[in-house]
């Protein structure tokens, strides 16, 4: 699935000017490099899950990136949601 933007009466020029200024703002902007601490943050995330009960492998960091996590099973929402209050502080 995709948007199509025209830019009414703006040039293409200023159009790529204006997404390449706003890009870190965007949800899902493209793939930015993640910081050690970053990467620290979610690896104690993930520990701080399975410490409270669910199981979450540790991320694995691909060219700077976090590669995609799977997709939750309804039966393992509770156990997630148990251990993602006790574990919001953790990966902030």
């Amino acid at each position: 699935m995709g948007v199509t933007i025209d830019g009414g009466s703006m040039s293409k020029q200023n159009m790529e000017k204006a997404f390449k200024a706003c890009e870190d703002k965007a949800v899902g902007g493209g793939p930015k490099e993640l910081s050690q601490a970053e990467k620290d943050k979610m690896v104690a995330y993930a520990r701080c899950m399975r410490q409270n009960g669910f199981d979450m492998p540790d991320p694995k960091f691909d060219g700077g990136a976090m590669q995609a996590a799977p997709a939750l099973k309804s039966k393992d929402m509770k156990k997630f949601e148990k251990a993602n209050k006790a574990c919001e502080s953790t990966g902030r």
